[in-house]
């Protein structure tokens, strides 16, 4: 019986003009598009990626959402009685975060970021669970679920190693021929377009040794299997920042309270709001409408794009920068970001990128059919009928 294995690889935040720009994959993988990204950053791709759903659908539109009533951080209340040198310090947020990894039992991807940590009780972590993990969506199967199910065997990245670890650790795995898929993402990307910019010099490094990494797993799993099926796709491009506002500044300026008027968690590209004073929203939505850097997201443009949450737990109004430009300070960023994304997908230049060498299949038009080519994929692989897929995740 012929063993074939299905090899799929997310470079995070490298677009379509980069893969397009340079030679990548050429020789391996000669069938590519450019695919239309999602409203948001990963925290909603990933998810959408491993489910073929949108944020509304698998519940994921934000590294955190408002939950003042069961947030895991109440039993840090007492921090915003501290003196502000030791509420600002690393070692305390380090500490915070520490405790809750291993008191929630998080396994996702978690950070605190730069949150102000007086404002942590009021927010609820979205991604408790590793999504690369069985059971990694509590509201939706995913792709490994479904590989479980079948009782294909895998191999995913794991959120504690990084881009050469998991490359290693997967490479040993493809010589061994002990998986059937393998599904590995690639973070590097991501931090060096937000910190250098679209068009720094180690981004092209990254891409080298990217190129030469997959170059290199795509022949150590010829030698083992008698099939590889190879696609490697991102999930959003990224724009120069041309401009930064202090959004935080101005929102201020305004008089009400945060938390006694509305609550704000600020991206580097989406500010979210929620409301306990009417009078407070009204007066936000007169400044934001008249302001220079962004626009207010209506309930018919989160609909179409799959974001709109009737509870408003990511949200009672989002505020979304202009292309090109970012809010900074924000909850996310250490340093102004010298690209970004999460913006609304109009422009051409935020598109990802996909590559493959499957011959006879229809490509993704948007991130949001990506999942249909890599179920796709697997089945033709390990010969399966696509009826299974839907009663398994019916079930």
């Amino acid at each position: 019986m012929s063993r074939n294995l299905s090899l799929f690889v997310c470079c995070r935040s490298v677009g379509w003009n980069m893969m397009a720009r340079i030679p990548f994959l050429d020789g391996i993988a000669g069938n590519r598009a450019a695919i239309r990204p999602m409203l948001g950053d990963s925290y909603a791709s990933l998810p959408t990626i491993l489910t073929g759903k949108t944020p509304q659908e698998h519940g994921h539109f934000g590294w955190f959402h408002y939950t003042p009533a069961s947030s895991p951080f109440n039993r840090f209340r007492f921090v915003r009685h501290l003196p502000s040198s030791l509420r600002n310090s690393r070692w305390l947020r380090a500490v915070i975060e520490d405790w809750t990894t291993s008191g929630e039992r998080i396994t996702g991807r978690f950070s605190l970021y730069n949150i102000p940590l007086e404002h942590l009780p009021l927010f609820e972590i979205t991604e408790r669970h590793d999504l690369l993990a069985p059971g990694g969506l509590e509201s939706q199967q995913t792709l490994i679920d479904w590989l479980g199910l079948h009782g294909l065997k895998w191999f995913c990245s794991e959120n504690g190693k990084d881009d050469v670890e998991n490359a290693d650790s997967l490479a040993e795995s493809l010589e061994q021929g002990a998986v059937d898929a393998a599904f590995i993402m690639l973070n590097g990307f991501d931090y060096d377009v937000r910190v250098e910019g679209v068009h720094s010099p180690g981004l092209r490094g990254r891409m080298g040794w990217a190129d030469y990494r997959i170059r290199g797993l795509y022949e150590t799993a010829s030698h083992t299997y008698d099939r590889v099926d190879l696609v490697v796709f991102s999930d959003t491009d990224m724009l120069p920042v041309s401009r930064t506002y202090d959004l935080q500044r101005m929102v201020r300026q305004s008089g009400y309270l945060y938390g006694r008027d509305y609550v704000a968690f600020y991206e580097p590209t989406l500010a979210r709001f929620w409301f306990i004073s009417n009078d407070c929203r009204t007066a936000f939505r007169q400044m934001l409408d008249v302001c220079e850097c962004g626009t207010i997201l209506s309930n018919e443009e989160l609909e179409r794009q799959g974001c709109r949450f009737a509870d408003g737990r990511f949200g009672e109004m989002l505020f979304v920068a202009d292309h090109g430009k970012a809010f900074f300070p924000n909850f996310i960023s250490d340093s102004p970001p010298r690209a970004a994304s999460g913006y609304l997908p109009t422009d051409a230049r935020l598109e990802a990128g996909l590559v493959c060498n499957l011959a006879d299949v229809k490509l993704p038009g948007c991130v949001a059919d990506v999942y249909e080519l890599l179920a796709g994929c697997i089945e033709d692989s390990a010969g399966l009928k696509p009826a299974e897929r839907v009663e398994l995740i019916e079930a």
